[in-house]
C-alpha cells in the first residue's frame, strides 16, 4: 500500500467542496509537498451515487518535454455515507455509522478506527491508496491567496459551481529568483455533495486534474460496503492527522 499524505482541510464535506480554497491550512501543505491526490469527501449523507474518477497528471522533465500518466477508479457511496473506492488492484471502504475505514489489497485487510470529528477523504489508484483525514481548520486567511467565483456551469454533464483560486508564492518560500503562480479550479455539486472536476497547475510540479464522469445517482448494493473478515489494525504511524501550520 502507498500512502501519500494526510491533509487538514475544512469542517465538514460540504466545506471541502465549496470553501477549501479559503483553508489557509491547505494551501500551507499543498505548496511544501505539492496538490493534493483528488477524491471524495466524506461523510455525506442522504447522497447516494456512484461514478468513475479519472486523474491525469503531467510533470515537466528536465530537458523541456512533459511525462503524464492517467488513473481510473470507481467510488461508490450509499445513503448512509458509507463510501467504496476501487482503483487497481486496491480498495478503500469508509464506514460513515462506525466511522472505520478499511483498506483491502493482496496482502489483505487493514481497519482503522477514525474519530467522531474527523473526515475522510479517500482515493484507490493504480499506483496505491490514499487516505487523507480533516477537521477544523484554525488558521486565517491567506494573503497571498486571490479566489474568483466561476458561478454555475455544467460540468461533466451535472451543474457545478466553481472557483478559482490563484495563489502566489513568494520567491524567499519557493526558493525561486521570482514569485510563483499556483491556479487552482475546482466544480463542486451541492446537489449530489460531490467534487465535479479539479485542475491544479503548479510550475514546480505540472498539471493535475480530477473528473467524476458516468455519474450515476442510484444507490449502490449494500454488498459494495461489507469490509471483509479478518481485518487488522491498521498500524501505519504515518495515518494521523497533521498539525495545523502556523501561518
Amino acid at each position: 500500500m502507498k500512502t501519500r499524505w494526510i491533509l487538514p482541510l475544512a469542517a465538514t464535506a460540504a466545506l471541502y467542496g465549496q470553501n477549501s480554497f479559503q483553508n489557509s491550512s491547505w494551501l500551507a501543505i499543498s505548496h511544501q509537498r505539492g496538490p493534493q491526490l483528488e477524491g471524495q469527501a466524506g461523510p455525506v449523507l442522504g447522497k447516494p451515487f456512484s461514478g468513475t474518477e479519472i486523474r491525469t497528471s503531467k510533470s515537466p522533465l528536465a530537458d523541456g518535454s512533459t511525462a503524464g500518466k492517467t488513473s481510473t477508479s470507481k467510488i461508490y457511496r450509499d445513503a448512509e455515507g458509507r463510501m467504496r473506492s476501487e482503483g487497481g488492484t486496491s480498495t478503500m471502504l469508509f464506514d460513515a455509522p462506525t466511522m472505520m475505514s478499511y483498506t483491502i489489497n493482496s496482502r489483505g485487510c487493514s481497519q482503522n478506527k477514525l474519530s467522531d470529528k474527523q473526515n475522510v477523504i479517500i482515493a484507490a489508484t493504480n499506483g496505491g491508496t490514499s487516505w487523507s483525514t480533516f477537521g477544523p481548520s484554525k488558521s486565517g486567511p491567506n494573503p497571498h491567496v486571490a479566489t474568483e467565483d466561476l458561478g454555475f456551469q455544467v460540468v461533466n454533464g451535472i451543474s457545478a459551481k466553481g472557483a478559482r483560486q490563484t495563489i502566489t508564492i513568494p520567491a524567499s518560500t519557493a526558493g525561486s529568483d521570482h514569485d510563483l503562480k499556483v491556479i487552482n479550479e475546482r466544480w463542486y455539486s451541492d446537489a449530489l455533495g460531490v467534487l465535479i472536476k479539479s485542475t491544479n497547475v503548479d510550475p514546480r510540479f505540472g498539471t493535475m486534474t480530477y473528473d467524476l464522469t458516468d455519474i450515476s445517482q442510484s444507490t449502490p448494493p449494500t454488498s459494495l460496503f461489507a469490509p471483509p473478515a479478518g481485518c487488522k489494525e491498521f498500524q501505519n504511524p504515518a495515518m494521523k492527522m497533521l498539525p495545523h501550520p502556523q501561518n
